[in-house]
């Protein structure tokens, strides 16, 4: 009996153990905004873990099916990276106190904004497609099927102004296709698929 209850004692520490490795895991910090220098405290993600995705990239794992958290100031601006130019901080403040860019807070999520600051500081059209892509999971996880259809057009649009510019890799090629299948549109799916078989070597996908 003894021996029982000690693997059985065992096995559960185990698999807390494991649990807690896979764990999404948050801090609580005071920031300060770079563009605005407003001080403010936000949760902050420091770990989580993906198990799987699905064909248009989405993730599955310890945070759910959303991306990444943002950080996200109280004046809208999504704090991306760890430090900034003076000459980026000017040109984002530019954006982040217009008139427009506060409109556009009524009603997109964190990721759409990210978005919309990258094409306006010439990030590169295959960027800022990625982030759309995030947008589109967290307005399908809110149930909201235009703002998702939305997103996923202008993940499209600018995948393809990629492909059209240069060279891309099988995985935007082929997003271009999911994404269309994935808002109904099976005529440009098909197209997609097919320029992609004709075009791109499958080997290793």
């Amino acid at each position: 009996m003894n021996k029982t209850f000690f693997i059985t004692s065992l096995l559960f520490i185990l698999m807390i153990a494991s649990l807690g490795s896979h764990a999404t895991t948050f801090s609580t910090e005071t920031r300060t905004c770079p563009v605005g220098g407003q001080i403010y405290t936000t949760e902050v993600m420091m770990s989580y873990s993906i198990y799987d995705r699905r064909l248009d990239l989405k993730p599955r794992g310890s945070y759910g099916t959303n991306p990444r958290l943002l950080i996200v100031c109280p004046n809208g601006f999504v704090d991306y990276k760890n430090s900034y130019s003076d000459e980026e901080l000017i040109k984002l403040a530019e954006l982040i106190n217009s008139k427009e860019y506060q409109r556009l807070r009524s009603g997109n999520n964190e990721y759409y904004l990210l978005a919309k600051i990258l094409e306006h500081m010439d990030a590169g059209n295959l960027t800022t497609a990625w982030h759309y892509l995030s947008a589109s999971w967290m307005a399908e996880n809110r149930n909201n099927r235009s703002q998702y259809v939305r997103y996923l057009n202008l993940s499209i649009n600018d995948m393809i102004d990629a492909k059209n510019e240069g060279e891309i890799g099988f995985t935007p090629r082929f997003l271009i296709a999911e994404l269309n299948r994935l808002k109904g549109d099976f005529e440009a799916a098909l197209i997609h698929l097919e320029d992609l078989e004709a075009n791109w070597p499958a080997e290793g996908y």
